[in-house]
C-alpha cells in the first residue's frame, strides 16, 4: 500500500509540476504589473515556506537593510525567486546551506542564490536559457527536468527590466545574480 501511495503522490506532484510549467510559460507573455513591494519581506516569506518544505536543508538570508523596496512585478519575482532556490535544492545535497544575499545601490537591487551543489559543467554554460535547453538532466533526488525553467527566469527578468548572470564551478556550486531597478525616490520638479 506504502509503494501505491507513493507512485500516485508522485504521479500527482508531476501532474502539478506539469500546470506550473505551463504557468510559468504563459506568465513570461504577459507584461509586468508595477508595484511598491518590500523585497526584504517577500524573500522572508519565501524562504519560512522552504523551510518549513525542505527541513533537510538550511537556508541563509545576508542582508544589510530591513527593508529594500523597489517597483516592480512582485508575482514575477516570485517566480523568479522561487524557481532559483528550487534549482539550487535540486542540485545541491541533503544538508546543504543555500543562501540568499540581497544588496543594492541607489539605483539597482542585486539578490544572489548560491548553492554548495554539483555545478554547471562549461560546456552547458553557453545554452543553459535557452529553450528546451540541451543543459537539462535530471535533479540528484530524481527530480525530472524538461529545460524550460532558467529559460523562464530569464525571460522573466528582462521583462522586469533586469538582468541575470552566473557563476558556476563542477563540484564547488553554482551562483545565481539577479540585477533590478530599485524604486527611485520623487524628485521635485
Amino acid at each position: 500500500h506504502v509503494k501505491l501511495i507513493r507512485e500516485n503522490t508522485r504521479h500527482c506532484i508531476d501532474i502539478v509540476n506539469d500546470f506550473l510549467e505551463e504557468e510559468h510559460m504563459v506568465s513570461g507573455m504577459i507584461h509586468p504589473r508595477m508595484q511598491r513591494f518590500d523585497v526584504v519581506e517577500k524573500i522572508q516569506t519565501i524562504l519560512e515556506r522552504f523551510r518549513k518544505g525542505y527541513p533537510d536543508f538550511k537556508f541563509d538570508l545576508i542582508t544589510q537593510s530591513e527593508s529594500i523596496f523597489i517597483i516592480n512585478d512582485s508575482v514575477k519575482f516570485l517566480q523568479v525567486v522561487n524557481n532559483l532556490l528550487s534549482n539550487a535544492l535540486k542540485w545541491s545535497p541533503a544538508g546543504s546551506l543555500i543562501t540568499i544575499s540581497l544588496a543594492g545601490d541607489d539605483e539597482h537591487f542585486q539578490l544572489e542564490v548560491a548553492d554548495p551543489g554539483i555545478g554547471i559543467p562549461d560546456d552547458v554554460k553557453d545554452v543553459l536559457f535557452q529553450k528546451n535547453t540541451p543543459a537539462r538532466r535530471p535533479g540528484l533526488r530524481g527530480e525530472k527536468s524538461i529545460g524550460m525553467g532558467l529559460y523562464i527566469v530569464n525571460k522573466l527578468v528582462k521583462l522586469m527590466d533586469g538582468k541575470i548572470s552566473f557563476e558556476s564551478k563542477v563540484n564547488k556550486g553554482t551562483t545565481f545574480r539577479i540585477e533590478l531597478p530599485k524604486e527611485q525616490p520623487e524628485q521635485d520638479p
